[in-house]
């Protein structure tokens, strides 16, 4: 999987778990502009994580669109 330090345009990444839903999680991601998230997207990261969770992913929140991003 690649790390926050080689993926460009990636300035935090954080996972965040609920205390009341322990099944529950969070991934708070901030990208230096738009550019980053689409790279991020399109990514080998996210190619990986999409084939090893896509069984156990209820939502994802739209992928930013919530947020005006795409």
């Amino acid at each position: 999987m690649i790390g926050l330090r080689e993926e460009a345009g990636t300035l935090v990444f954080d996972l965040l778990l609920a205390s009341d839903t322990p099944h529950r999680i969070l991934l708070y991601e901030v990208y230096e502009d738009r550019a980053a998230f689409y790279i991020h997207l399109d990514g080998s990261s996210m190619v990986i994580f999409r084939q090893q969770t896509m069984d156990q992913i209820k939502d994802m929140a739209g992928g930013g669109r919530q947020f005006g991003i795409g």
